[in-house]
This record gives C-alpha cells, sequence and structure tokens, in this order.
C-alpha cells in the first residue's frame, strides 16, 4: 500500500493550483456529463417498468449517485494527504512554499482516535490538482482494480460515443439531408443501413464522419477550455427539452390515440419483466463519476461542491421524472413490443 501511494505521489504534481470556475460552471459540468441518451431512455424504461416503481427507482439511484459522487471526492482529499505525507522532501526543496507540506507520518483514514494530535491531524482538504479516478484505484484498491477500472472505462467510452453517433447521424441525416451533395431523395433510417440507397447511405456516413471531427477537435481543448462551449450545449440540451414537453403536454391534451385498439397503458405501478429491461438505464441515468476529480480541480471554491454535485444531480432527476412520466402517459406501449 505504501509503495502504491509513494508511486502515484512523485507522478502527481501537489502544487497548489488557481481556478476560476464557479459553482455555476462547475454544475453546467456535472449536467452535461449526466445528460445524454438518457433523455431518450428514461421514457421508454418508465414506459416499460410501470410509472410509481419507476419514480421511485430513479429517485433512489439519484441519491446513491450523488452520495458516491461526494465520497470521490472525499478520497480525492484523503489521497492527496496520503501522498504529500509519504513524500520526503529534498534538500533542495526545503524552502519551496509551493509544496505544501505535511507530517512525515502516516496516515490513517480517519483522525477521530485519540492517539493523534490535533496539530499532526491532516485537514485532507484539496489543494493541488485532484487525483484522477485511475489513480484512486491504484492507492486504495490495487493494480487489478485500475485494470478494471480502464477496462471499464474504455467500454463505456466507445458504446456511448457510438451510440451519441448513430443519434446524431439519424437524426440530422432524416432531418436535414444533405441534398445539394446525394440528391433530393430524403431518407427514413428505421431499417438497416445496407438495405437503403446508396444516397442515403452516403447522407448517414457524412454526419458521421463530420460527428467524429467535432469530437476530434473538442478532445484538442482541456476542460477548462470548454466552459462556454459547456454552457452552449446546457442552454440547448434544456432548449430542446423545454421544446419536448411543451409539445407532449399540446400533444397529449388533444390526441385520440389513447382510445386506440392498438394501444395499451403502460403499467401504472410496477412491472417486473419490464423493470428487470429498465434498471441498467436507470443506473447509468446519473453517471457522471468519471468526471468528478476534473471538475473539482477547476473549481475556485472547492468546498461548495457540493452545491453543484447536488444541483446537477437534483436538476437532472427532475428532468426525467418529468420528461419520462409525461412521454410514459401519451407514448403508450404497444402490444407488439
Amino acid at each position: 500500500y505504501q509503495r502504491r501511494v509513494r508511486g502515484i505521489a512523485h507522478v502527481t504534481h501537489m502544487v497548489a493550483t488557481t481556478n476560476s470556475n464557479s459553482v455555476l460552471d462547475s454544475y453546467v459540468l456535472v449536467v452535461n456529463f449526466v445528460f445524454g441518451a438518457g433523455v431518450l431512455g428514461i421514457p421508454y424504461a418508465i414506459s416499460h417498468a410501470g410509472m410509481v416503481m419507476s419514480g421511485l427507482a430513479l429517485c433512489i439511484m439519484s441519491a446513491m449517485s450523488s452520495i458516491s459522487m461526494i465520497w470521490i471526492v472525499e478520497a480525492c482529499a484523503r489521497a492527496e494527504a496520503c501522498a504529500q505525507g509519504s513524500l520526503q522532501p529534498k534538500k533542495d526543496d526545503e524552502d519551496d512554499d509551493n509544496i505544501p507540506q505535511l507530517p512525515n507520518q502516516r496516515l490513517e483514514v480517519t483522525c477521530e482516535t485519540p492517539a493523534l494530535e490535533p496539530a499532526s491531524c491532516p485537514d485532507f482538504k484539496i489543494r493541488a490538482k485532484p487525483v484522477p479516478m485511475r489513480d484512486l484505484c491504484t492507492i486504495f484498491i490495487g493494480p487489478a482494480a485500475t485494470v478494471g477500472f480502464d477496462c471499464s472505462v474504455t467500454i463505456f467510452s466507445f458504446v456511448s460515443m457510438w451510440l451519441y453517433a448513430v443519434l446524431f447521424a439519424e437524426s440530422l441525416g432524416q432531418t436535414l439531408p444533405l441534398h445539394f451533395l446525394f440528391g433530393s431523395m430524403d431518407c427514413d433510417y428505421k431499417h438497416e443501413i445496407w438495405s437503403m440507397s446508396v444516397e442515403c447511405r452516403y447522407n448517414y456516413w457524412s454526419y458521421l464522419v463530420l460527428f467524429l471531427a467535432m469530437m476530434l477537435l473538442i478532445s484538442t481543448r482541456n476542460m477548462s477550455e470548454q466552459i462556454l462551449l459547456q454552457k452552449s450545449l446546457s442552454f440547448l440540451a434544456f432548449f430542446c427539452i423545454a421544446v419536448m414537453l411543451v409539445t407532449l403536454w399540446v400533444a397529449l391534451g388533444t390526441s385520440t390515440h389513447l382510445k386506440d385498439s392498438d394501444y395499451k397503458a403502460s403499467p401504472a405501478l410496477f412491472d417486473s419483466a419490464g423493470f428487470g429491461k429498465a434498471f441498467a438505464t436507470f443506473v447509468f441515468a446519473q453517471l457522471a463519476h468519471h468526471g468528478i476529480p476534473g471538475i473539482i480541480g477547476l473549481m475556485a471554491e472547492r468546498e461548495r461542491c457540493h452545491i453543484s454535485i447536488l444541483g446537477g444531480v437534483a436538476t437532472t432527476f427532475t428532468v426525467y421524472l418529468v420528461l419520462g412520466l409525461s412521454t410514459a402517459l401519451f407514448f403508450l406501449s404497444l402490444i407488439h413490443i
């Protein structure tokens, strides 16, 4: 354990950093980390799992996500205290004011034991750049957990990016077809891509290439350089959700398809078969843990990070619940699904 801590301490720059992100900026980043395809998946999940039980499950998952995100912040603070306590200052660095010094002792996870003097107890504050999630796994769990974390994040990233790319290409390919490049044919991407015309395939692939170029451009910028972009994306997301809700409520009040024989009502309480399919959607709906160290590292007032985390999760939970329940009432379950 001590060797792992020393290894992380020597590769982590334990230097106090100056950051300017406000609580609002961090709140926006949390919301953007959470928001994703769940906006589309939650309505389907709620309509099949039961509206009451789905609302309760989403509430529980949101609470667990909030608590675990705050635990990650605490783990970052404790990892910094452990790493700094394991560093042996060199002779040339003894007068370096940029390196915060802690007593050279073995650090425990708590300071409540009487054996520790208050003056020698670390305060567990994040003054330097927060320890990344990968290094947290190395310190507190071990190298095997680091390999597992790398594999899971890689799979999650590839699957998520492919899902976003498909949604991007299908949505724009159908609503904004590139007629000036590939003819005047309108495309409907409900079927397998290879069964469509060549023009539709080129239209779809062009938007995939555009999405790839956008992601590569964004990846060349640090998170601190993306605040304006992230705020713009948040505004666009809330605007789209507002349009969805307004049109949905208007249609819900005027639609007559509720009496159609091809539809049946969504389960109001609980459907065990549907809940099994929807459980993973509820779990991943509030997933932003991998980005917490980076978000905290950009904050100017890190002691207020809980406001950004709890506010972001509360916002996404409210949007998910309202949008999910509203769409579950309108887009009722088809008998053949």
